[in-house]
């Protein structure tokens, strides 16, 4: 029963050591609705879902862009940004990470002062201000110091008004989650091979006392 116990402890903390904050940058938006790429620096492709092990330097600005032609847009749905540090991570509230809709709309988030890991800020739009073109910067406000970070971008069919943590995918979450997890899965696989193994055991045993008996 104890270890049953520690079992359902450890999920519990698992799932739950994971903190969301839902908001734009405290300082407004780090580029403009018509923003480019600055001069030099390569765009690399997006995936929808979360982006990981991506790193900046001091004062930099990363750039992304998405074919949307691989998105699932519901019009009357919402775009959904998301930022955190990840395993390797260790971005701070200097990182603003924008997303530019239709060269126009414009949506910022930053990581708060305590984030940790997997701790992560989202903010959603209405998914029609992002549905002809989507263009993603990382801008690095901290000129000497460079990050790694983690980012989120994805297209989810419920209303941006009632945009929850849920709306972000938790797939591409620390490696360290799946690691508890297979802990307890080894554990669930000892527990019932303990609970069998003492069934023979004590079975084995009352037919030892029967025989005894019996002669």
């Amino acid at each position: 029963k104890m270890k049953v116990l520690l079992l359902f402890c450890l999920i519990a903390f698992a799932l739950c050591d994971v903190t969301s904050t839902n908001n734009t940058c405290a300082t407004g938006t780090a580029v403009g609705a018509g923003f480019t790429c600055p001069a030099g620096v390569t765009a690399a492709a997006g995936e929808f879902g979360w982006n990981k092990d991506q790193t900046i330097a001091g004062g930099a600005t990363n750039c992304y862009t998405f074919d949307l032609s691989d998105a699932d847009i519901e019009n009357d749905g919402s775009f959904v940004l998301a930022l955190r540090q990840g395993d390797d991570g260790n971005a701070t509230s200097a990182l603003k990470l924008n997303a530019v809709g239709n060269g126009a709309s414009v949506v910022c988030v930053e990581l708060p002062a305590a984030a940790v890991e997997d701790d992560f800020d989202f903010y959603c739009n209405p998914a029609g201000n992002f549905n002809n073109s989507l263009a993603v910067y990382a801008v690095n406000t901290n000129a000497t110091g460079a990050f790694g970070f983690d980012f989120y971008v994805d297209y989810n069919d419920g209303a941006s008004s009632g945009c929850t943590a849920s709306y972000v995918s938790s797939s591409g979450s620390s490696i360290w989650l799946w690691v508890v997890i297979g802990v307890a899965a080894v554990l669930v696989v000892v527990v019932i091979l303990a609970a069998v193994g003492g069934f023979i055991y004590m079975k084995k045993k009352k037919s030892s006392y029967q025989l005894y008996e019996d002669a």
